[in-house]
Formats: C-alpha cells, structure tokens, sequence
C-alpha cells in the first residue's frame, strides 16, 4: 500500500522537477494539472471501510494510485517526445 502512495508521490516530485526545468514558460498551468490529478481533500485510504478486508482495500489502494502515477506519465509525455 505505502509502495502505491510513495511512487505516486515520487512521479509527483518527478513532474514538478519536469515542469520547473523544462517547461517553466507553462509553469503555472502544469503545475495546476499536476495538483489536480495528485491532490485529496481526504485521503483515499481514509475513505476506504474499515470493514473492507485487507486484500481487497490494497488492491482498491493500489489501483487509485497507480492511476494517478499513470495520469501525471500521461500529462509529461504529452510535453515530452522522448517519453512517448
């Protein structure tokens, strides 16, 4: 579960390296993308039922945030030819 949430939170940090080096023209608007995708008011593993068994709320936890990783991948491809 830490794993998702970490490398979503690594592609996270990678996109915004991303924007500030190679895109700073568009800062602004990318860094709102990117905050858009990443960002919870409540964080889903909160939303979750505790009730939920265990395998099932990781794989549910897993796939939320693979996700978002493969949004924020989807979002510097489309700025990036090198990533396509």
């Amino acid at each position: 579960i830490e794993r998702s949430i970490l490398a979503m939170n690594n592609k996270e940090a990678e996109a915004i390296m991303f924007v500030e080096e190679r895109m700073p023209h568009e800062r602004e608007s990318l860094m709102n993308s990117i905050r858009s995708i990443t960002a919870e008011a409540i964080p889903f593993t909160e939303l979750l039922p505790e009730e939920l068994p265990a395998d099932e709320r990781a794989r549910l936890i897993r796939e939320y945030y693979g996700r978002k990783t493969e949004a924020l991948d989807e979002l510097m491809a489309c700025y990036d030819n090198s990533r396509k």
